[in-house]
C-alpha cells in the first residue's frame, strides 16, 4: 500500500516544558524533498 500525497508543505510542531521544536517538510518544484528542523529553549526562573 502506498501513501498518496496532499500536500507539498507541511509542518508538524513538538511542544514540551522547556522547548519547541518544529520540523518542516516542503517539496519543491522538480519533486525533491528537503527537511528544516528548529528547535526554541527558554527557561523561566
Amino acid at each position: 500500500m502506498e501513501l498518496a500525497k496532499l500536500y507539498k508543505r507541511v509542518v508538524g510542531l513538538d511542544v514540551h516544558q522547556a522547548k519547541i521544536t518544529a520540523c518542516a517538510i516542503t517539496e519543491d518544484e522538480a519533486g525533491q524533498t528537503s527537511v528544516e528542523v528548529g528547535r526554541v529553549w527558554w527557561f523561566q526562573a
